[in-house]
């Protein structure tokens, strides 16, 4: 039902703050955590060395390395800033700055301007109490924009996922969607309103991680894609579709699987509104004004009420600092 891979909360500043090894828990990595196959035998990888995913980008190698090593280099920092924006004094003003400078140009720009090589486009085409307020907050609540909804499913499966290009077998989540273009025409066909023939996937192999997931040399998948808002269409097909795309004998490892449509994430989450799993629409002034623009968004006019869902700062994704800044809202306000 909900996510299976947390890049965010292995950086998150309100998951460091707890003692996960006191409970048992510890993060479990893949070997490459992230690859998007361009043509069955044709993918593109990301290590978690700058330099050794720059060695596999052709033209692109030293593109990649200025766009993303200086960033990488400095990972803590600017995450720190990053997922607490409105943190007084600011955590690190600077390299916040730097992100929202360097996140700030659409992907389609720096698909034509920036990066040649596919193989580095890809991966950066997807890296995407009604009457107790005031009239004027009340207003701007309703002018919030939800996002495309989600529609995914889980596999038991039999074997490995047989990848046409064995190098995918080591990565713990894909982005199956083919070359750059295909992947924006596809997110632009959601947005519209249609059903792209080839949907963006988003695929992730928890068994390659932690082999505990499934019993021994069985595995599991899970993947999902974007639908219109509110859809009711079943993807299952198209899904597997896309996987058997770039794994052809897919389907035959299947030995069980569960679909679900936008209304499943909104039943078991009332935010996930339409299956919207990102709390907005992907639009830049909602990166700021979540759900309003304020040095504390998660507090309300009604001092009884705090908001500390993903359409609060700094959005979607597994990373706590949601409600994790709610509460520190509320104490402060205990005093």
């Amino acid at each position: 039902m909900c996510s299976t891979a947390h890049p965010l909360a292995a950086a998150s500043p309100a998951f460091a703050e707890v003692d996960l090894s006191a409970e048992g828990l510890a993060f479990a990595h893949a070997e490459i955590p992230l690859a998007h196959p361009l043509a069955p035998d044709r993918p593109a990888l990301l290590y978690r060395d700058v330099a050794r995913t720059a060695s596999q980008l052709g033209v692109d190698g030293a593109r990649w390395q200025r766009l993303v090593g200086p960033m990488a280099a400095s990972a803590d920092r600017m995450v720190a800033g990053v997922l607490d924006p409105t943190a007084l004094p600011p955590r690190e003003p600077l390299w916040t700055a730097a992100f929202g400078a360097a996140g700030l140009w659409p992907t389609t720009w720096v698909d034509r301007v920036v990066l040649r090589d596919d193989r580095a486009r890809a991966p950066l085409a997807e890296s995407t109490a009604h009457d107790r307020f005031p009239s004027r907050y009340r207003r701007r609540l309703e002018r919030w924009r939800y996002g495309s909804g989600s529609f995914g499913a889980i596999w038991a499966l039999d074997g490995p996922v047989p990848w046409s290009d064995p190098a995918l077998a080591g990565a713990g989540v894909l982005h199956i969607g083919g070359p750059a273009t295909e992947v924006i025409d596809a997110e632009r066909a959601v947005a519209r309103g249609r059903i792209p023939r080839r949907p963006f996937v988003l695929f992730a192999q928890a068994t390659v991680a932690d082999p505990a997931r499934a019993p021994l040399g069985k595995h599991t998948g899970w993947g999902y894609c974007h639908v219109r808002h509110g859809s009711d269409l079943d993807m299952a097909a198209v899904i597997e579709e896309q996987v058997e795309r770039f794994a052809p004998g897919f389907r035959e490892r299947i030995l069980a699987w569960h679909s679900m449509g936008p209304a499943a994430p909104e039943a078991h989450n009332a935010n996930e509104i339409g299956g919207d799993i990102g709390g907005s629409t992907a639009d830049w002034r909602l990166l700021a004004a979540r759900p309003v623009l304020s040095v504390s968004p998660w507090a309300t006019p009604d001092p009884q009420l705090f908001l500390c869902s993903s359409s609060t700062l700094p959005g979607g994704g597994v990373h706590g600092m949601c409600g994790w800044n709610a509460a520190r809202t509320v104490l402060t306000r205990l005093g």
